[in-house]
């Protein structure tokens, strides 16, 4: 039976002895090694661990190079035999599964032309990735050993958590035929190079010999590696009960700043087919561009699928690389309302393991016009001397424009705020005529009390049927009782004049409030059927 063995400063049996030149790991004998049945999911660790799990980098050696056994081939053998980007999908995606269910994030990284087991830093080394990937035609050919994996530091010399595959030996991608299938056999040494020793159970990956296709962990294997660095947990958004749906959607709007740009860190998608969701609000600045990218890169193994829509579920762009992984994606829109609210998805380009990782999301408003501030003429006329103007006995004549919503008289004209589960805010809004009215509509994240802000403006609440809810001068609330209700708010001049600038808030409030509108509020009805962002 063709065995896979790994090198170990632990094991006695066998193999080489120690180097003068450096302390040398010693190579497991699996022929020799009695392997006791078990009914059980044993697992056992090595005892060593990489220092800090939430970055290991692994990289692949070019040809070349001095390896263990031999100079690496590993490029020139397996793009003849497989075509480049396909082997290293099997090696990319080997680390995934240990990454989708541990406290651990994997990235790839370039390698440089430097030989196995040279000194440098144990993790971290900018020369090559932690864990390097390698490939020789092993000098005895008649060896049946597959590949070689190599445990965490500390190991004396940057070789720790390394793997080199035996060439010589027949792999394919599903091992049909009697060939050895790539992924398993990577799945394994993977598992050395994140400190895991031989499980004595053998349908296990981390079994001493070849059992034929893995498709995946067993029990054991997740439980071993767990014992090490922990299971894999929820970012700290999502352990807050956000970002999980349309309702709960992060809210960036705040990092923007004067430069309109803002990035998250610290988010992940813990398993595979999650989705975390974000929203933000474009800023007034007609014209502008909203640029969103979901970056693993030199973050994790993940490959990320990147979506943003409008207030109205509406999709306005979308990327992703299935091919690709611990990569970048970027999407670009200019269909923007100043002022409306956006929401952007992150999910797996693919149904595997590499739909599991950490990523940053960065957002940025890129161009655009401010709008054009409309100075009013001055107050103060040079009369020609000797001559006194008497006083105007009318007003001042009114310079307010329409606002950039205009026209929003009507519900049928109202724009869109979206879903508001925190707040909202839309500034440099006017009423340029005595009898202009702004409407707006928006859909509730929450059951719960809301609070209606707009300056000393009327502010009046309509279900979408056109009833009343609640009306106010300045200030309302009120409570509704369905999440992703319908409110119609319109907002018009409490005085007969028009009003050059006023901005509107809407707010949910925490806990339990007085809700004082002047009309009782009526529980809305939502026909069965209604159309909801999902």
């Amino acid at each position: 039976m063709l065995q896979l063995r790994h090198w170990s400063k632990s094991h006695e049996e066998g193999g080489r002895g120690k180097s003068s030149r450096r302390r040398r790991l010693e190579w497991d004998c699996l022929e020799e090694r009695m392997l006791l049945a078990t009914a059980g999911y044993d697992y056992v660790l090595n005892g060593t661990r990489w220092a800090d799990p939430s970055h290991i980098t692994y990289s692949v050696a070019p040809d070349g190079v001095l390896w263990d056994h031999g100079p690496s081939n590993l490029n020139a053998t397996f793009n003849a035999k497989f075509g480049n980007g396909v082997w290293q999908r099997q090696i990319a995606l080997a680390l995934a599964t240990w990454e989708s269910v541990a406290n651990i994030n994997i990235a790839q990284v370039a390698d440089s032309a430097l030989g196995f087991g040279i000194y440098g830093k144990p993790q971290g080394d900018p020369r090559f990735g932690d864990i390097r990937v390698s490939g020789s035609s092993f000098y005895n050919r008649d060896t049946p050993t597959l590949a070689i994996g190599y445990y965490p530091p500390p190991q004396g010399t940057t070789e720790a958590g390394d793997v080199e595959v035996n060439t010589t030996k027949n792999f394919t991608i599903g091992g049909a035929g009697g060939s050895y299938d790539l992924y398993s056999v990577l799945l394994h040494e993977t598992g050395h190079a994140l400190g895991l020793d031989h499980s004595l159970n053998p349908k296990a990956v981390m079994y001493a010999s070849y059992q034929g296709v893995q498709a995946g962990l067993q029990p054991e294997d997740i439980a071993g590696i767990q014992a090490i660095y922990g299971a894999r947990v929820a970012d700290p958004y999502q352990a807050q009960g956000l970002g999980q749906g349309w309702t709960s959607a992060i809210d960036v709007t705040a990092g923007l700043g004067s430069a309109r740009q803002t990035t998250v860190g610290n988010v992940s998608l813990a398993t595979i087919g999650a989705t975390e969701y974000f929203t933000v609000i474009a800023p007034n600045t007609p014209g502008a561009t909203l640029q969103v990218t979901a970056a693993a890169g030199n973050v994790s193994l993940l490959s990320p699928k990147l979506s943003v829509f409008d207030a109205s579920g509406n999709l306005l762009g979308a990327a992703a690389n299935p091919s690709a992984w611990s990569n970048n994606v970027s999407v670009n829109t200019a269909q923007l309302v100043p002022g409306q609210r956006y929401y952007i998805t992150v999910t797996g380009a693919t149904r595997d393991a590499l739909a599991v990782g950490a990523y940053q999301l960065q957002v940025a408003f890129t161009g655009g016009n401010p709008p054009s501030q409309v100075t009013p003429p001055s107050g103060t006329v040079s009369p020609p001397s000797g001559t006194i103007i008497a006083p105007p006995t009318t007003g001042p004549v009114s310079t307010v424009g329409p606002d950039r919503f205009e026209p929003n008289n009507t519900s049928a004209l109202a724009t869109n705020l979206g879903i508001v589960v925190n707040s909202v805010t839309v500034g440099n809004l006017t009423l340029d005529t005595a009898g202009d009215v702004d409407t707006f509509v928006l859909r509730n994240g929450k059951a719960g009390i809301y609070r209606i802000l707009a300056g000393g403006a009327a502010i009046r609440v309509f279900d979408r049927f056109g009833n009343p809810l609640a009306s106010d001068v300045g200030e309302l609330s009120i409570r509704v009782f369905k999440p992703r209700t319908p409110l119609y708010v319109q907002i018009s001049s409490a005085t007969g004049t028009g009003n050059e600038n006023y901005s509107l808030i809407v707010s949910a409030q925490k806990g339990k409030g007085a809700v004082t509108p002047p009309v009782k509020v009526r529980r809305p009805v939502l026909r069965q059927g209604a159309h909801r962002l999902v």
